[in-house]
């Protein structure tokens, strides 16, 4: 019996892709198949790109483990990298989780050359170079020539130096202010300390703070950059692994982490 409504479940959602109407449907009308046992409609995930289909509990692990890896989510199926839809996975994820599904997506439309972050830590808000660079402070011609490189951060209207990427250092030009201000603050000896006790790594393209608790060595940054955990530098698919120190700091970091929650 279960297999006659396997059978005709099938049947039906195949005729409803082929019929001529099948074009206009919702991604939750059209699908080309489902998971064996589940025969709500409704539940299925269509990928409109490629046509692909999913149940909802598949799709929303899949897009769930990309996203919290700092990946934006693609087609699950093999050998296929169509993107999917924003708006179709708004019903599909948590608001938390679609509010980080569309800063992927912003990241992803953004190319690393272009990238910064406003250096405020209360904001970090992703921004376009190119968004930024519409008339400065100093496009009157009574204006500073120094606000040049002042840009107002869209999100929390603070200014901050484009060039130095600093918060806006007043009347100092860029010279003047990295001539002043060789060593780092205060904050950010202190935060270096806290790294160093943590085994944190900063990113060499952004310095963004990174921590990796358990896992591989090859790490991606916001700013899109790939680097090595262990040593630091750029990595590259085809001879990183030429790193001489690679490998066994990741054991004894796994392991560690495994004693400190009580695996055996």
């Amino acid at each position: 019996m279960e297999e006659d409504l396997d059978e005709a479940l099938t049947a039906s959602l195949l005729d409803a892709v082929s019929s001529p109407t099948a074009s206009s449907l919702s991604p939750y009308d059209a699908v080309l198949g489902y998971s064996k046992g589940n025969t709500d409609v409704d539940q299925i995930f269509l990928i409109t790109a490629c046509q692909h289909s999913s149940c909802f509990s598949c799709m929303f692990n899949h897009v769930e483990a990309r996203l919290l890896q700092g990946f934006l989510p693609k087609c699950p199926f093999e050998d296929c990298n169509s993107d999917l839809d924003l708006d179709s996975c708004q019903n599909l994820l948590t608001p938390q989780l679609f509010g980080i599904m569309r800063l992927r997506v912003r990241e992803a439309s953004i190319p690393d050359a272009h990238k910064i972050y406003c250096p405020y830590p209360r904001c970090s808000s992703l921004l376009s170079i190119p968004e930024l660079q519409g008339p400065s402070l100093a496009s009157s011609s009574n204006a500073d020539p120094q606000l040049e490189t002042a840009k107002t951060c869209p999100t929390c209207n603070a200014m901050f130096c484009i060039s130095c990427k600093v918060p806006w250092h007043g009347n100092m030009s860029c010279d003047d202010y990295k001539r002043l201000n060789p060593l780092p603050c205060n904050a950010d000896m202190a935060l270096m300390s806290l790294a160093t006790l943590k085994n944190w790594r900063q990113c060499p393209n952004c310095n963004h703070m990174i921590s990796l608790t358990r896992g591989c060595n090859r790490m991606r940054c916001r700013c899109g950059r790939e680097f090595c955990y262990t040593c630091g530098g750029y990595w590259e698919a085809a001879n990183h692994f030429r790193c001489q120190i690679w490998g066994e700091p990741d054991q004894q970091r796994n392991q560690h982490h495994d004693v400190e929650n009580g695996a055996m």
